[in-house]
């Protein structure tokens, strides 16, 4: 039983004044995006770490520790900018919470400590004498003397000067008084009830209040192998006894391993040592996740003390072989290695003068409730590290020693010494320490958990924070069929339908796969009493409403650079163009404009009008001798000329008006060309699909190649989708609330300029008016332009087969496609539905698995199921003033 002082007294800022006389200076670090990095960007950020490593002290403590994070704290970034009185909301935050309670939620935090050096001879003995004087005043129960001002002034400027020469790139910052505390407490407290989530940076006050201070940690008793209660339930080795319980509040059992030998040789990137327990321990034994905390006790030595060293280590050896002279056998091959050890030291250090010696002393913590857990875990972190030559013992004995070694404060243990490495700066980072997993927002949505790590990880998205901060929010999901991006893309239209946004989408399935999920969201919806409307719009065949653009579609709009102008009059150009085929330069497209001019302010607009209009235009232009479509002939011209126009003009309106009228003819035309049907209305319900079933779109490959003849059917097809999406344009941005258009297999948006115009205005104009698409593909290049694909923020790459398309859809989300590991992560075919590649706003990448809503009613309407008749029968009738189907 050892009750070993504590060794810190009081925090002030930055700082921890400790009983020894020193005071230490910690910072945070945000650490390296290093996961999924390309191979320029691991390069960078190993130099970003180097550097840091050469501008430490002689001292210091490196510590990355997993921080508890409380579920209601999840959930409460959840709700950050949403309507919580919304019941759907509420409902959702519920079962959240409900999932989330059962599990351990943590996440990394990294740490630089280092003791501030002594000024002079004076400033050391004042800080002995303070030290001695607090020791005195605990043992009399007195109050101890805070550090002076002037002292205090005085440190923070060394440790100032100190951070300066860290890289910008590590993100470091002070740390606050309530972390520095969290640190102790999470040392003293893992795997406890009572040990505390990460705080808020200002929540020192508020820990204080909680009861949680310095002081609690004074009397904390430690039992190096435990004690005689303790008693393994398999009683494999009821003699030795590898691990460490402390007695705070709560008995904690934590083991520390160290690493206690390296390979001389090791490959820049494959040997990140430190990245290990990040990604492995995922695929070892998931009843059991857990983490481990990794402390760095770093000692560093100057360029020419360590020159001087290799060579005093180099005449020792030569002596030791001079021993074996005598000896048939020779020398012994250790002292081969040895030498040659030396030597490639040696030659490191005078190539790279400036670069100091490490000597690191890597402890690695494992935690648990019980004994015969810590045993488990400390098993599974030694089977990581043994295969790749790093040995990892547990030191009988010294388990206490090797847990102060990693306490911001207490002095450098003993048993450093014995398990020290020798490394240069370039070396120790290539082991990679202070890898970030951040993923996503820091508030939002849970769309799913990150899989790279051995505990729960919630991925949070945040569409509507990055709309508020005038940031794009447009989303790409990619992968083959069955690989779950559109069970992704109705997941994220649920959570935002949810939150009081609302959403229009075109589906193309036969069996109306977003339709069918409409109805799920209606009937939950309606279930429960919630104020949700849906609206299912059948566009095919002989239809029972109006899908006239000049009709549906508003008289003012405004376009990307803030004009106005009239949407269903541009709509209508557009459609007539596929329709007619025409250049946008012809006379007869000319005529269309014109005509279009004429009819457009009327209250009674129609695609029917126009036919009349071009009809009288023919028989106006023949009859009267003079033309009717300019501005008036030039003085000077003769009748002749007029006549001559006027034909010409009467030619070209009759056979625009004999064109229309065989298009209006067709049965499948009716909904843009019968006006006696009703309107549809679009901006009444929550949630629009526009189904489209069986609309014959021509393949890309034929649409490119000017030579291939369209049939009517597939010309009519693209000007029904075109017209839908200029639908999905025109709900999306007549106002500001928070809009989603969904558009899987967005292929099709590809067949016409047109189409491929209004994607890209909702791509880019979208911020404006707080939409955001979401376009769902096999194939990445789909998406748009190199130009289009770069606006879209968000990207996903789920599983794809084909390895042309998984090398395509891999540098999509930034993934270095030449190397074969990194495209297994999508080229895998054992991958399971669901999991991707995530590529975040803020350029972060990493591996997440899609978690549906807590919710098992919505999650029934999400899912495709085979076998599912075909939803071709879906009524096709305009909206009730409620927004659900008439």
């Amino acid at each position: 039983m050892s009750n070993q002082t504590f060794p810190a007294y009081d925090i002030v800022d930055n700082l921890v004044v400790t009983r020894q006389g020193t005071v230490w200076a910690i910072w945070r670090l945000k650490g390296v995006p290093y996961m999924r990095a390309g191979l320029n960007g691991k390069r960078q950020m190993r130099l970003a770490i180097k550097h840091l490593c050469s501008a430490l002290p002689e001292e210091s403590l490196l510590l990355t520790l997993w921080a508890r994070v409380d579920p209601l704290t999840v959930v409460g970034q959840t709700l950050d900018g949403v309507d919580t009185d919304n019941p759907m909301v509420q409902e959702l935050a519920a079962a959240h919470l409900e999932v989330l309670g059962d599990d351990e939620i943590r996440k990394p935090t990294h740490w630089v400590a280092v003791p501030l050096p002594h000024i002079d001879a004076r400033n050391r003995f004042g800080s002995y004498r303070r030290a001695a004087q607090v020791s005195i005043a605990e043992s009399f129960g007195l109050p101890w003397t805070k550090l002076p001002d002037d002292e205090v002034a005085l440190r923070q400027t060394q440790a100032q000067r100190l951070a300066s020469h860290f890289p910008a790139s590590l993100g470091h910052r002070p740390a606050s008084p309530a972390e520095i505390l969290w640190i102790y407490a999470h040392q003293h407290l893992r795997g406890t009830a009572e040990e505390p989530p990460l705080p808020a940076v200002d929540d020192y006050a508020q820990l204080l209040r909680s009861g949680l201070s310095l002081a609690e940690f004074r009397d904390a008793i430690f039992y190096e192998g435990g004690s005689k209660d303790d008693r393994l339930e398999s009683m494999r080795r009821p003699l030795i006894r590898r691990y460490v319980r402390i007695d705070a509040h709560e008995q904690s059992y934590q083991s520390n391993l160290v690493i206690a030998d390296m390979p001389r040789h090791f490959t820049f990137p494959g040997t990140e040592w430190f990245t290990w327990p990040y990604n492995l321990l995922t695929g070892l034994d998931d009843t059991d996740p857990f983490c481990c905390d990794v402390a760095v006790r770093l000692r560093s030595v100057r360029n020419e003390d360590a020159q001087k060293k290799a060579r005093r280590q180099r005449r020792e050896l030569i002596g030791q072989y001079e021993e074996f002279d005598g000896d048939i056998a020779g020398a012994p091959p250790e002292l081969g290695d040895a030498s040659a050890a030396l030597d490639q030291e040696s030659a490191e250090l005078a190539v790279n003068k400036l670069d100091p010696e490490l000597q690191p002393t890597i402890v690695l913590t494992v935690w648990g409730d019980s004994v015969d857990k810590v045993e488990h875990r400390a098993d599974r972190i030694e089977a990581l590290y043994r295969p790749n030559q790093f040995p990892v013992p547990r030191p009988t004995g010294e388990q206490e020693e090797l847990f102060w070694a990693g306490v911001p404060g207490a002095p450098r243990p003993r048993v450093c010494d014995d398990y020290k490495q020798f490394l240069l700066p370039s070396g120790f980072a290539a082991g990679m320490p202070f890898v970030d997993v951040d993923l996503g927002d820091p508030s939002g949505f849970i769309l799913g958990y990150l899989t790279e790590v051995g505990v729960t990880y919630p991925v949070m998205l945040d569409l509507e924070g990055a709309l508020r901060a005038q940031r794009a929010a447009s989303m790409a999901f990619t992968g083959e069929l069955g690989s779950g991006k559109s069970v992704a893309m109705k997941t994220v239209t649920y959570y935002i339908l949810s939150r009081g946004g609302r959403g229009i989408t075109i589906d193309r399935t036969p069996m109306g796969e977003w339709a069918r999920f409409a109805y799920g969201m209606r009937q939950w919806a309606e279930h429960r009493g919630y104020p949700l409307s849906v609206n299912v719009i059948t566009v095919s065949g002989d239809v029972g409403f109006s899908f006239d653009p000049l009709r549906i579609l508003p008289r003012l709009d405004e376009d990307v650079d803030g004009n106005t102008f009239d949407l269903g009059r541009t709509i209508a150009e557009g459609t007539l163009s596929i329709l007619l085929g025409y250049e946008a330069t012809s006379a007869h497209a000319s005529m269309v404009s014109e005509v279009l001019d004429r009819i457009a302010p009327r209250p009674d607009r129609s695609m029917a009008m126009l036919i009349r209009e071009m009809e009288s235009l023919a028989y106006a232009s023949a009859s009267r001798g003079k033309p009717v479509t300019g501005s008036g002939a030039p003085e000077g011209d003769e009748p002749e000329v007029l006549k001559a126009l006027a034909e010409d003009d009467a030619a070209i309106a009759w056979e625009i008006r004999r064109q229309l009228r065989a298009i209006a003819r067709r049965p499948t035309s009716r909904a843009l060309f019968d006006e006696t049907l009703p309107v549809v209305r679009l901006d009444e319900a929550d949630f629009t699909v526009l189904h489209t079933p069986n609309l014959p779109l021509p393949p890309k490959e034929v649409v490119n190649n000017p030579s291939t003849k369209l049939s009517f059917e597939q010309i009519h097809a693209q000007a029904l989708i075109y017209v839908a999406t200029a639908a999905c344009r025109y709900v999306a941005f007549r106002d500001n609330r928070m809009t989603v258009v969904p558009l899987d297999e967005c292929w099709f948006l590809n067949n016409n300029h047109e189409g491929q115009q209004l994607r890209y205005e909702i791509i880019r104009d979208g911020r404006k008016h707080r939409a955001a698409v979401l376009l769902g593909s096999h194939d990445a290049a789909d998406f748009g332009d190199e130009a289009t694909r770069g606006l879209l923020k968000y990207r996903f790459a789920f599983r794809q087969g084909d390895e042309n398309l998984a090398q395509l859809n891999a540098g999509f989300v930034g993934l270095d496609a030449s190397d074969p590991g990194t495209l297994g992560l999508i080229n895998d075919p054992e991958l399971p539905s669901g999991r991707c590649v995530l590529f975040d706003r803020h350029g972060n990448k990493g591996v997440l698995h899609i978690a549906m809503p807590p919710l098992q009613d919505v999650r029934d309407g999400m899912l495709t199921h085979t076998g599912v008749e075909p939803l071709v029968s879906a009524p096709a009738r305009p909206a009730t003033q409620d927004g659900d189907d008439a």
